[in-house]
């Protein structure tokens, strides 16, 4: 049995002790402002809030690009000779990054890509259970293209099976990355009116409304995710960006435990994410019941 390794992007923003327990290569996705480009994770989140509050503005995000995806995979190649690599993918509808990621693996042989269809907290929680799905495979599995294929079509069906919800602190950087109109802002902000942005068949869509303070709301936020996605209780994956207060994340954690679940994470997103959230931000990030013992 040839050795399995997974590489993704940064903007999944998986936990440090999941990348190292499981050997998992990260290639970087990146911001850029005031002409300067930096990698996700490579600086601190809060010069992003210093950017928006001089400039109104948020930084542009950029997808892993073709140059790094081919350094990624050569270093795979080199300290794991003979191995076989699932790129387990940030939703390739997007970002480029995907793409980027085809085009860089034309110069290697056995590289399998999976679209996790999901980001951040939800791509963690694909992971995860991708993980766990191919443990259980690889004992059994053949050393052929076919089997490695049938290994790559059945993790990339799990991908409608994972969902992820997220709930912006506050309109602010939607509205700065023209993601909200100044009158929807307005009134938002008036009525202290929260969307959810939910992620359907890989892209984010605003599905309904919250109305009140954060911390208010995660009990609704959690028992809505939970009941309408029917999602199994073994694990829950949380990012909160920075902002959020430690009440929040007391919250977070009391209620999921509240509501049931098994286990619960919230890790901290990363710059890319940030970018598209705001301060104070939330995402949650399960699998539906039929997984459970996939």
């Amino acid at each position: 049995m040839r050795e399995i390794i997974i590489t993704t992007e940064s903007g999944n923003d998986l936990p440090e002790h999941i990348i190292k327990e499981n050997n998992i290569y990260v290639a970087p996705m990146y911001i850029t402002m005031n002409g300067e480009t930096f990698a996700d994770r490579s600086i601190p989140v809060q010069r992003i809030y210093n950017y928006y509050d001089e400039t109104s503005k948020i930084p542009t995000t950029s997808a892993v690009n073709v140059y790094d995806f081919e350094n990624l995979f050569k270093q795979v190649r080199e300290e794991h000779p003979g191995c076989v690599i699932f790129h387990l993918a940030y939703s390739a509808s997007t970002t480029c990054s995907y793409q980027n990621g085809i085009i860089a693996a034309e110069n290697f042989d056995d590289i399998y890509f999976v679209n996790t269809k999901s980001v951040s907290g939800g791509a963690t929680a694909f992971i995860v259970k991708a993980i766990e799905i191919i443990n259980k495979r690889k004992e059994s599995l053949e050393d052929a293209d076919w089997a490695y294929l049938s290994l790559a079509d059945e993790l990339s069906s799990l991908a409608d099976k994972i969902h992820f919800s997220f709930l912006p602190g506050n309109l602010k950087f939607l509205k700065a990355g023209g993601r909200c109109s100044n009158a929807a802002y307005i009134g938002a902000t008036l009525l202290n009116i929260k969307p959810l942005i939910e992620l359907k068949n890989g892209e984010l869509v605003a599905t309904k409304k919250y109305r009140g303070k954060t911390e208010k709301l995660i009990y609704r936020f959690i028992n809505d995710f939970a009941n309408e996605n029917n999602i199994s209780k073994e694990a829950l994956y949380i990012v909160a960006t920075e902002g959020l207060s430690e009440e929040g994340h007391d919250i977070l954690k009391n209620t999921a435990r509240e509501l049931g679940f098994k286990h619960v994470e919230i890790n901290p997103c990363g710059l890319v994410i940030t970018c598209h959230s705001g301060p104070a931000s939330i995402g949650i990030g399960g699998w539906s019941k039929d997984v459970e013992n996939i």
